[in-house]
């Protein structure tokens, strides 16, 4: 595999056209996938001879280099077994890559997400992907003492409590812990964040033992579907992009999908970082999809104790709040109103382990004379940036309404006339 050494504009990924065609193509068109919150993602259809070839552009659009390790997530791509996940890695280049296009996969939509059918199937995949991936051991689990999740969250703290982030903490009189964080003051909510975590965590004794491989963010744009699936079909979904996966307590990946049916990241721009609690999947449909999931594992061999379908239904909705709080904090360094962190390894490749040999870009032509390109979608110029912010203050509002509910925090602690709230009720 070939690495390219050129940087790709994040509205530009008709630069690559060349690289990947030597020159041989009659047009191409591009077309702006939706859903993508890390990374801008296209579709680029290259036609040739009347045929055409599709291609997934992947181009990293963080800012920060904290929220997503590259060489883990490439280790991450090699351990998923196949019939669950798919990624094949064509062309890397500088701040993204170039991917194999599944052709006749779409990815799911915000009612195929609460569609039990469509639960069923995403259950056995999660069950598949937890207990058939690569056993994690040795220093890829060690440097996991409380779960990936946990890890990532002290990390993102640390950052926005850091001198990049004071600004945005006291700014206008500590407006964003207001406004945004819903907290009465910074130290009260990760005080927090600290009852909760050692709340969530008695439960579990020897907790390193209890990490297995999981997703970790299986949004609606990160599950695939088949088109050709009919009504009476079973549905052949897949998941992509690893690139939060890692050691972690499979409740956080179970319940991090339920808490993803809030969302529906294809709608308009400006309504797409609502989080709306009436889309949470029902009691009824919860149980149906840990039972999917509990008969998956027991028939690859780890047989469920009988009382194990309550156990996972309480510890999805404790972990609700988790799901709500990391991705709360990833959107606050996402939304790049931090100062800009610079990359300790900004000068390294993480392909280079991966025995890729580097194209410089004047290797090649970068254009073609004469090339008529469809970029994006017409509509897609008139798209407004993600929410970032506003998708973080309606995750934490759930994050606390959670907490209010199990005791952990008060309504003092929080901006409460901002609070909601969803059923917390254990069995």
């Amino acid at each position: 595999m070939k690495s390219l050494d050129i940087t790709v504009p994040l509205d530009s990924p008709g630069i690559l056209v060349p690289h990947l065609t030597n020159n041989k193509y009659d047009s191409y068109k591009i077309t702006k996938i939706k859903g993508a919150l890390t990374n801008v993602i296209y579709k680029l259809s290259i036609y040739l001879d009347g045929g055409c070839q599709n291609y997934l552009v992947r181009i990293y659009g963080s800012k920060m280099t904290s929220l997503v390790n590259r060489e883990d997530e490439l280790k991450n791509i090699k351990i998923v077994p196949k019939e669950v996940g798919f990624v094949k890695i064509l062309l890397p280049f500088n701040n993204g890559r170039v991917e194999s296009f599944l052709d006749g996969f779409k990815s799911l939509s915000q009612s195929e997400m609460v569609n039990v059918r469509y639960a069923k199937v995403i259950a056995k995949n999660f069950a598949i992907l937890h207990f058939k991936s690569v056993p994690l051991e040795g220093e890829d689990i060690n440097i996991y003492d409380h779960g990936f999740v946990w890890e990532k969250i002290q990390n993102w703290i640390s950052i926005i409590e850091s001198p990049m982030g004071q600004d945005w903490l006291i700014k206008n009189k500590r407006s964003n812990v207001h406004n945004v964080l819903l907290s009465k003051d910074w130290n009260t909510f990760k005080h927090i964040i600290t009852k909760y975590k050692n709340w969530l965590l008695n439960d579990y004794t020897g907790s390193s033992h209890s990490l297995l491989f999981c997703h970790n963010d299986t949004q609606q744009g990160n599950i695939l579907v088949e088109e050709s699936t009919r009504d009476d079909d079973e549905p052949n979904i897949k998941f992509i992009d690893y690139e939060y996966s890692g050691p972690n307590f499979i409740d956080f990946d179970l319940s991090n999908y339920l808490t993803e049916c809030m969302h529906d990241y294809e709608v308009d721009s400006n309504e797409a970082y609502k989080c709306i609690g009436s889309k949470y999947p029902s009691k009824k449909h919860i149980f149906e999809f840990v039972d999917s999931y509990l008969m998956t594992k027991s028939n690859l061999g780890v047989s469920p104790n009988k009382e194990e379908i309550k156990k996972l239904y309480n510890n999805i909705i404790k972990w609700r709040a988790a799901t709500q709080l990391f991705w709360a904090l990833w959107a606050i360094l996402q939304s790049g109103d931090l100062t800009s962190l610079k990359n300790d390894k900004e000068n390294t490749n993480p392909y280079d382990e991966y025995d890729v040999e580097t194209l410089s870009s004047s290797d090649d032509k970068s254009t073609r004379d004469g090339i008529v390109a469809d970029d994006s979608d017409d509509d897609d110029d008139d798209d407004e940036p993600f929410n970032y912010l506003g998708f973080c203050k309606d995750k934490l509002s759930f994050f606390w309404g959670d907490l209010i509910k199990f005791g952990i925090a008060s309504k003092d602690n929080c901006i409460i006339e901002k609070i909601q709230y969803l059923d917390t009720e254990l069995y």
